[in-house]
């Protein structure tokens, strides 16, 4: 996995979570390791933010810094993975970055936990990975990198889908009830 503030580029997932906000960081830290590790083996490169501008590893960094190095790999990466199981300013402002540059994005969240409708129904978030255990993490969290590399063309550039976009129609009617 990539571990430093190196150039983004193609084939290049962005780990966003909250750093910040983090009750425990080492178990955090742990678990976006775990998210990385799904990310590569289902054939992308990983970028974890808190190799490189942690709050607590690179305390160094001027927040504006922070801002340039993460939004640049969020602009340029193939897609976005987002725990959203913590409230965190940083994982929405990742979400709408991603956005603003149609980098699709993964939410990962545990099953029982509630999630910002917001963050939900950003058009960025394709797919939405609810998990009880971390086996079944492993298991939806690769397969839906596989659904959103394999929707993207060649260049690793997301391409519009009316499939994704019925998806996510009928996905809010599910919730809905």
């Amino acid at each position: 996995m990539q571990q430093d503030g190196g150039p983004a580029g193609p084939g290049e997932a962005y780990i966003s979570g909250a750093l910040t906000t983090l009750d425990d960081g080492v178990r955090g830290r742990l678990f976006y390791e775990l998210l990385g590790e799904i990310v590569v083996v289902a054939g992308l490169r990983a970028y974890l933010p808190h190799r490189a501008t942690d709050p607590v590893a690179a305390p160094h960094l001027d927040a504006r810094a922070v801002y340039e190095v993460d939004r640049a790999h969020v602009s340029r990466a193939q897609l976005v993975v987002a725990y959203g199981g913590v409230p965190s300013f940083g994982v929405g402002i990742e979400v709408e970055i991603a956005r603003q540059h149609s980098v699709p994005v993964i939410l990962v969240v545990e099953r029982d936990r509630p999630v910002s409708r917001i963050l939900l129904g950003d058009p960025a978030v394709v797919e939405v990975v609810r998990f009880a255990d971390l086996d079944g993490l492993r298991r939806s969290l690769h397969d839906a990198v596989v659904r959103v590399r394999s929707a993207s063309r060649p260049d690793g550039t997301p391409q519009a889908s009316d499939h994704v976009v019925v998806q996510r129609f009928l996905a809010s009617l599910e919730h809905a009830r």
